[in-house]
């Protein structure tokens, strides 16, 4: 009989502790959409009120002459040994390429010197690769990528031919928030 004492209480103190963890969870469910609905209000009002925010203003860090679009090469890379030497999986940021697609990761790989590890920037084909137009995280270097010169992460176990046949372009770059890691 004391058998059986024992499992009740473990089954109502896990019982217990489920109706916890699930009242902590609303909890925090709700505490987050009230967080986002006080920022778009926020926001709201100052744009209604003309203030400058970030949405509504060009990012402050953006350089004039980027502003129509600069011309860089760029090349294309994988999560092979091929492409990135003893850096498989891993990038200069510490971003793990690991699954990603190219989707997924946005990355791209720059001079950090000219681009700034972390930053948001807009590729703008002008050819049969136009469905890559977006915007992309600069997340990694390379020891080939030096000066105006970016190399697209293209997805971990993406088909070599793909990345073989993108070659070397031509592609206009934006730099649309500058951060430094």
């Amino acid at each position: 009989m004391s058998h059986n004492k024992y499992n009740i209480i473990i089954l109502l103190s896990l019982n217990l502790l489920g109706i916890i963890f699930l009242a902590r969870q609303a909890y925090y469910a709700e505490d987050v959409v009230e967080r986002k609905f006080i920022y778009v209000y926020i926001h709201q009002e100052k744009t209604e009120k003309g203030i400058e925010t970030e949405a509504n203003t060009k990012p402050k860090n953006q350089t004039p002459s980027m502003d129509a679009g600069e011309e860089f090469i760029i090349t294309a890379y994988d999560n092979t040994i091929e492409s990135q030497g003893k850096w498989v999986d891993q990038t200069a940021t510490g971003f793990n390429l690991k699954g990603h697609s190219l989707e997924s990761a946005k990355c791209i790989a720059v001079d950090p010197t000219i681009i700034p590890l972390g930053s948001k920037v807009q590729l703008i084909f002008d050819d049969e690769y136009k469905h890559l137009n977006d915007v992309y995280i600069a997340r990694d270097t390379g020891g080939a990528i030096k000066g105006k010169r970016i190399d697209l992460f293209m997805g971990d176990g993406v088909d070599k031919k793909i990345v073989n046949n993108f070659g070397k372009r031509k592609v206009k770059v934006i730099i649309l928030e500058k951060k430094s890691i």
